[in-house]
């Protein structure tokens, strides 16, 4: 009997062993981070590479990226990907950080099997794993920060629709010590010297900080980094931690980053430049005061201009007029914050610095179906950068006007978007001054609020009356409630709409 316990024991022994050795890590965070339906994921990354910036810098022999939920990050992770597309790689090195493991000081290598998402599994590349333990500590081989770390899976759809032939090398790299992430970095430079192989180092920038301050800081992060001296940039980057107390880190994957420099340093590649830069408070769904940075570095063999991005974006004066160039840039980007949205849960990233873009605005996105109204919603305070504010409606007039139900991806191609920017709204002493049609009307009386865009009451054929009837009305009040003790304010609109 204990020869058979024992016989049983062994034999399940060798089941895990070999469950270890062949070990799939499925993905943790689909439908968090990023979408969770293969066909909405492969949208996503299609859509996002679309919208990626295109750069003529040369082959990298690695590169830094974001890692946060793609409706924030997406945008600069596409970035890098669209430069690295551009080339072949066999192999994808990535070194992610350990935001579940603190304790890890060393290189905690995932080394045989696969990782999963939901566009299907990338087989590891054991003879690189292998090797790389095998170079001894601070590398080591140990699953088990990896399962509920999401800085490599968030990458790895890129990986997969970019090089679905390449294999890959997962690790999370932790640690606080400068010889850790050299020793890691000069092992992983052996290891794939005679490789195509491209390194990924997977980090965002500050965090939580208001956007300003962000873009502040994130730009001497990237300047540490562009000087490709890992050891000036490990300590540059500590101390901006250390000197800005309203972060409470300049990068989360600073560990991963040096590694990479150190690697991409032992293999030749000594020059970087900055693909793109953003942080949450530049989406047209992030908050400005709280906000998360987001970098695209290659680091290349050739030499390139280090181009960071300016200090800060200019935030343009009042206007009457925009163009027409500048109202088509903000139809496409309406439109195309919609299609991305409902499509593959990920939006476009406005990158024109026009300033008149940046000024603070109020405004109103309408959509229209066969002529019919099928969504409006607006935001009259002029407290938001307009391409924000046109960006955030339309979103917002598609899926949460409650008179509608939401739209879907099919209707995106039969909706017709008028947008309205508002001028600052100002009080009237009486019903009597509202021009019709010239002035948009917020009615407030009892604690209720109604509001009318100016060309509500031309296209219903309402005079002043009857349009103020029906404002009492849509706010919930007798339709003769402007009559008496009602306080109005007016305010006026550029609108322009689709052909």
């Amino acid at each position: 009997m204990r020869r058979f316990i024992l016989g049983l024991t062994i034999f399940c022994l060798g089941l895990l062993s070999v469950e270890a050795q062949s070990a799939v890590r499925q993905a943790v965070f689909a439908g968090s981070f990023y979408p969770a339906q293969p066909r909405k994921l492969a949208q996503a990354v299609d859509d996002l590479l679309a919208d990626a910036v295109e750069s003529s810098l040369p082959k990298p022999a690695a590169i830094v990226v974001p890692h946060a939920g793609w409706v924030y990050s997406g945008n600069i992770l596409a970035d890098a990907f669209r430069l690295v597309s551009r080339h072949s790689y066999d192999v994808v090195v990535l070194l992610g950080t350990n935001h579940k493991s603190p304790a890890l000081e060393g290189a905690a290598v995932y080394e045989s099997g696969a990782f999963r998402t939901p566009l299907g599994e990338t087989p590891i590349d054991e003879s690189i794993t292998k090797a790389l333990v095998a170079a001894g500590k601070p590398v080591v081989a140990d699953g088990r920060p990896h399962q509920d770390e999401h800085s490599i899976e968030v990458i790895l759809p890129f990986v997969q629709k970019c090089f679905p032939k390449a294999m890959i090398v997962p690790v999370i790299v932790g640690g606080t010590k400068e010889h850790t992430w050299d020793r890691v970095g000069v092992s992983l430079a052996q290891v794939v010297k005679d490789k195509n192989a491209l390194i990924v180092a997977s980090s965002d920038l500050s965090h939580y900080p208001d956007t300003e301050t962000a873009r502040s800081i994130d730009l001497q992060t990237l300047s540490a980094i562009c000087s490709m001296n890992p050891a000036e940039a490990f300590e540059t980057i500590r101390g901006i931690e250390r000197g800005n107390r309203g972060i409470s880190t300049a990068a989360c994957g600073l560990m991963p980053i040096v590694t990479a420099m150190k690697a991409a340093n032992e293999l030749g590649a000594s020059h970087a430049s900055v693909i793109s830069y953003a942080n949450s408070g530049d989406t047209i769904l992030g908050d400005r005061k709280r906000v998360v940075g987001y970098g695209a570095v290659a680091m290349t063999y050739e030499s390139v201009p280090v181009a960071l991005p300016e200090a800060k974006i200019p935030t343009g004066a009042s206007f009457s007029e925009l163009t027409e160039t500048q109202k088509n840039t903000l139809l496409r980007f309406a439109r195309n914050s919609i299609r991305m949205y409902l499509g593959s849960e990920t939006l476009p990233l406005f990158r024109d610095p026009d300033p008149v873009f940046h000024r603070y605005a109020g405004a109103f996105v309408t959509l229209k179906k066969q002529g019919n109204l099928r969504g409006c919603i607006g935001h009259l305070e002029a407290d938001t950068k307009l391409y924000r504010i046109v960006g955030k409606m339309a979103v917002s007039a598609a899926t949460n006007d409650p008179r509608f139900p939401p739209l879907d991806s099919r209707d995106v191609n039969d909706i017709h978007i008028e947008i309205s920017v508002l001028s600052p709204y100002r009080p009237v002493s009486s019903f009597q001054d509202i021009v019709v049609g010239k002035h948009g009307v917020l009615l407030k009386k009892f604690g209720q609020y109604a509001v009318f865009l100016p060309q509500v009451a031309v296209e219903q054929g309402w005079d002043r009356d009857q349009m103020l009837g029906q404002l009492c009305r849509k706010a919930g009040l007798d339709e003769n409630c402007w009559r008496r003790h009602a306080d109005f304010e007016v305010f006026e609109a550029l609108i322009f709409a689709e052909p």
